[in-house]
């Protein structure tokens, strides 16, 4: 009997591949890894870390996670028992780092039996029908793929962000990763600023008004030339604007993290711009010089003694 697999982006687009009649194993990779610590550990270490990290809202626990984690990364390591695997995954920031962090522990494997199926769409725009259509544009994996991977993977581990910046030019084995890279990178606090892009674009909606949480979620995404970023990942974002000594927005009940009770209320809240908000997002001020700042980003741990900034088209050290 033939054994076949299946990976892809999360639980979503693997539903969409049931229903429409898939009959390999599908395995969900279900990391956010441009959120929170992601250092070069190995894989049985960086899963707990990972594990730990994702549980902080409280709707899986820790222990839930890593398990899924363990036999995730099992199924990685033993591919070898697979006839045929296919790695599905959309042109994103999300969908591009679980990429690398897949084709970088492929590197040394066959890959004779592995296909990659990507497209500059998202799974969940294709019905339970279409989505068998991307069967089409399915292409071997190659060692330069893994190779690329690999060192990719290493720069955005490493705890040195500026390694990334020979990464965003094109062309590159993975077609849509340097636009992904450069998007990951306009996430460090800008120069002039200290906002992240998506700080930056909150401001910029507010600026006509106060708004709802989640009607603003959608008006930031609505900025991006390709969505990334989940729910969850943006009141991460919010809380750090609204929760610090000077807040660049109000209106938010309460973090949203360890509080998953206050989900309907956090992001049905009217949230407004505040004076220092304007400051900040008019470059007058600076939000690490009024908040600090104590992030990950990849390996890279960024606080208010070291962190590492965006100019608008490279990474440098503050």
């Amino acid at each position: 009997m033939t054994a076949t697999l299946v990976i892809t982006n999360g639980d979503s687009a693997a539903e969409q591949m049931r229903e429409a009649g898939f009959t390999e194993k599908i395995l969900p990779w279900r990391d956010v890894l441009h959120d929170g610590p992601v250092p070069d550990l190995p894989p049985r270490r960086l899963a707990k870390l990972r594990a730990g990290f994702l549980s902080r809202y409280g709707t899986e626990g820790a222990e839930a996670i890593e398990a899924d984690f363990a036999a995730r990364d099992a199924l990685v390591r033993d591919i070898a028992r697979f006839d045929h695997v296919s790695l599905w995954f959309e042109h994103d920031l999300y969908d591009q780092l679980q990429l690398i962090q897949i084709l970088g522990r492929l590197a040394g494997a066959d890959l004779e039996r592995i296909a990659l199926v990507q497209a500059d769409t998202y799974l969940f725009d294709f019905s339970p029908v279409g989505i068998g259509g991307l069967r089409a544009i399915a292409r071997p994996v190659t060692d330069a793929d893994t190779g690329y991977a690999s060192a990719v993977w290493r720069a955005f581990t490493g705890g040195e962000p500026t390694d990334l910046n020979a990464y965003f030019t094109e062309p590159a084995p993975l077609r849509f990763a340097p636009a992904a890279l450069c998007r990951l990178a306009e996430e460090f606090p800008h120069q002039r600023t200290g906002l992240s892009r998506t700080q930056s674009q909150i401001l910029s909606v507010l600026a006509d008004g106060p708004e709802r949480a989640n009607r603003m979620f959608g008006k930031v995404l609505a900025l991006e030339e390709a969505k990334f970023m989940g729910d969850l990942s943006f009141a991460d974002v919010l809380d750090d604007l609204a929760f610090g000594p000077a807040p660049l927005i109000s209106g938010l009940p309460g973090p949203l993290a360890g509080a998953p009770a206050r989900y309907e209320t956090y992001f049905t809240a009217m949230v407004s711009i505040t004076g220092a908000g304007r400051e900040v997002a008019a470059g007058r001020d600076n939000h690490i010089r009024l908040n600090g700042i104590d992030r990950w980003i990849g390996g890279a741990h960024l606080t208010a003694a070291n962190f590492w900034q965006w100019d608008g088209a490279r990474l440098i050290a503050a």
